[in-house]
C-alpha cells in the first residue's frame, strides 16, 4: 500500500492524472464538442458535394486506384474521397445524415489523435487533455462541421496523425522502421496525400521530429537503415508534387490554388488564418506577426522544452503548403492545429506551476487550470458561434429540389430531358445537372438551361422536354410546353 501511495504521488507530481479523473475529463471535452457542434448533423449537401459524389460514381474503380497508388495523371481529384462519397451514395443516395454521421465521427477519432499526439511528445496526460479541450470546437472551423466537402480535411488529418503517431511510436521503442513498417507508413502517407495536398508536410516533420528529439548521428548508411522511410517519402512527395503542378490536369490553373511566393502573400496568408485562430480578437500586422514567432521560439529554447522547440517549428513549417495561396477558412490550417494546441497546453501548465504553490494538491491545480479554461473557452465559442440549423429551403436550393423531386417525382425516364427556364444558380454550376443524374441514377439525363442558352427554346423545341421548371427561391414550379 505505501508503494502504491508513493507511485501515486509520483504520477501526480509529474502532471499525470488518474483513471477516473481521466474519464470525467475525457467526457466532458466530448461533450463540449457535441454542444457547440452536433447541430452540424443537420447540414444537407452541397453542390460541392453533387459535384465530388458525382465525380467519383462516373469513373471506374480502376482508374481510382491508379490515380490513388501511383499518382496517375488522371481527372480525380483527391481519390481518398471516393471511399467517403461513393460507399455513402450507394447505401444511402443523397440523405445527407449519414454523410455527416460519417464526418462527425472522423472529427472524434481526430480529436483522439490530437490527444494521442500530444500525449507522446510531452508525456503528461494533463497537457493531452488540455489540449484536447482546446481542440474539441473552434467556431471558425464550422466547415468541417458543416459542409461534407471538407471531408478531405478530415481524411487527412487521420492519415497523417496516424503516420507520425505510428513512426513516434517505433521510434519510442528505441528501433527504426523496419520493412514491413516502412511499407505501412508509406502506406499511410500515400492515403493522406490521396486527401489533401497539405499532406506534402509530412517528410519535413518527421525530419524535424528527428532532429529534435533523437538528434540522429550522420553517416552513409543512415539513409537506407534508421531514415529509410525518409528517403523513400521524399520521391513519393516529389512525384505527387510534380502531377499536381506540372500534370495535364494540374491544380494550379485553378487560381485558388495558384501561389504566388512573396513576403507580402505569406504574410497576408498568416494575418488571416491568425485572425481566425485568436477569434478576431487580435488585428496582426507584419509587427504583430514577427513579434508573435518570436515570442514563441523564446518561450521554447528558454524553457528548453522540446515539445515546444518541436511545436514551433511545425506550426510555421506545417503551413507552408497552404500559406501561399489564396487564403480560406480556418480549416486550411486544420492540420497544424494540434501544434498550437501542444504550445498553449505546455504553456499553461508551466504557467499554472509557477503561479500556484505545492502546497496544493496536484490534483485540485488539474481540475481547477481544467475549469479555468473551460470558463474562458465557453463564452468564446458562444459569442463566434455559427447556429447553423436547417434554414429555410429558399436559402439552400440544392435541399428544397432534392425534397421536392422526391415528393412530387419519384421516377423519371431514362435519358430525360430537362428544361429551368430560372434558377439560383450561376452559369458555370452543374450543380442541377450533377443534382438530377445522382437523385435518379442516370448519368444520361440531359439539363438544359436557359441562362447559358444563346436563346430561349421556342414552342416546338419545348416539346422535346420530359419537364420544364422554373425554380424561383425555393420553390420548384413546373411549366406547360406551351405555356
Amino acid at each position: 500500500m505505501l508503494m502504491l501511495g508513493v507511485r501515486a504521488a509520483r504520477n501526480d507530481a509529474s502532471g499525470q492524472v488518474g483513471t477516473e479523473m481521466r474519464t470525467a475529463l475525457a467526457i466532458a471535452v466530448i461533450l463540449c464538442m457535441f454542444a457547440f457542434a452536433a447541430d452540424g448533423l443537420s447540414a444537407y449537401l452541397t453542390g460541392d458535394d453533387l459535384m465530388n459524389t458525382y465525380s467519383y460514381w462516373t469513373r471506374p474503380t480502376i482508374q481510382l486506384i491508379k490515380e490513388g497508388i501511383i499518382f496517375y495523371p488522371a481527372e480525380v481529384f483527391r481519390p481518398l474521397g471516393a471511399l467517403y462519397y461513393c460507399p455513402l451514395f450507394k447505401l444511402f443516395g443523397l440523405n445527407p445524415r449519414p454523410y455527416r454521421i460519417v464526418g462527425m465521427a472522423l472529427l472524434l477519432a481526430n480529436l483522439g489523435l490530437l490527444y494521442l499526439f500530444c500525449l507522446r511528445l510531452s508525456r503528461s496526460r494533463e497537457v493531452a487533455v488540455l489540449a484536447s479541450l482546446l481542440g474539441a470546437y473552434h467556431a471558425h472551423l464550422g466547415d468541417l462541421y458543416y459542409n461534407s466537402g471538407t471531408i478531405y480535411d478530415l481524411l487527412c488529418f487521420t492519415c497523417f496523425y496516424l503516420t507520425l503517431l505510428y513512426y513516434m511510436k517505433i521510434r519510442d521503442q528505441g528501433s527504426y522502421p523496419g520493412l514491413r513498417q516502412t511499407i505501412a507508413l508509406l502506406a499511410l502517407y500515400i492515403a493522406s496525400l490521396d486527401a489533401k495536398e497539405m499532406a506534402v508536410a509530412l517528410p519535413v516533420i518527421v525530419a524535424i521530429y528527428e532532429l529534435v528529439f533523437r538528434a540522429p548521428k550522420p553517416s552513409l548508411g543512415w539513409p537506407l537503415r534508421e531514415g529509410r522511410f525518409l528517403a523513400l517519402s521524399i520521391p513519393v512527395t516529389i512525384a505527387y508534387i510534380v502531377n499536381k503542378v506540372a500534370g495535364p490536369n494540374r491544380i494550379v490553373t485553378n487560381e485558388s490554388y495558384y501561389p504566388t511566393f512573396t513576403v507580402d502573400a505569406f504574410m497576408r496568408g498568416w494575418k488571416h488564418y491568425l485572425y481566425d485562430l485568436f477569434y478576431t480578437t487580435v488585428t496582426f500586422t507584419d509587427a504583430n506577426i514577427l513579434a508573435l514567432g518570436a515570442a514563441l521560439l523564446i518561450v521554447a529554447c528558454v524553457s528548453r522544452r522540446r515539445e515546444l522547440i518541436f511545436a514551433w517549428l511545425a506550426i510555421v513549417t506545417g503551413a507552408l503548403p497552404i500559406i501561399f495561396i489564396p487564403p480560406r477558412g480556418l480549416y486550411g490550417i486544420y492540420m497544424t492545429l494540434p501544434a498550437w494546441y501542444l504550445f498553449a497546453s505546455v504553456c499553461l501548465v508551466m504557467l499554472r506551476d509557477r503561479l500556484i504553490p505545492d502546497s496544493i494538491p496536484m490534483r485540485t491545480r488539474q481540475v481547477a487550470l481544467f475549469v479555468l479554461v473551460t470558463l474562458l473557452l465557453v463564452p468564446l465559442h458562444r459569442r463566434e458561434k455559427l447556429w447553423a440549423h436547417a434554414g429555410p429551403a429558399a436559402k439552400d436550393p440544392v435541399r428544397a429540389v432534392d425534397q421536392q423531386l422526391a415528393a412530387k417525382y419519384p421516377s423519371m425516364p431514362k435519358e430525360a430531358r430537362i428544361l429551368f427556364l430560372s434558377d439560383p444558380f450561376e452559369p458555370y454550376d452543374y450543380t442541377l445537372t450533377f443534382l438530377f443524374r445522382l437523385h435518379y441514377r442516370d448519368k444520361e439525363i440531359q439539363v438544359d438551361r436557359v441562362k447559358v442558352m444563346d436563346a430561349a427554346p421556342n414552342a416546338e423545341a419545348r416539346k422535346g422536354y420530359r419537364h420544364i421548371f422554373r425554380l424561383t427561391g425555393g420553390d420548384l414550379s413546373e411549366v406547360d410546353p406551351m405555356d
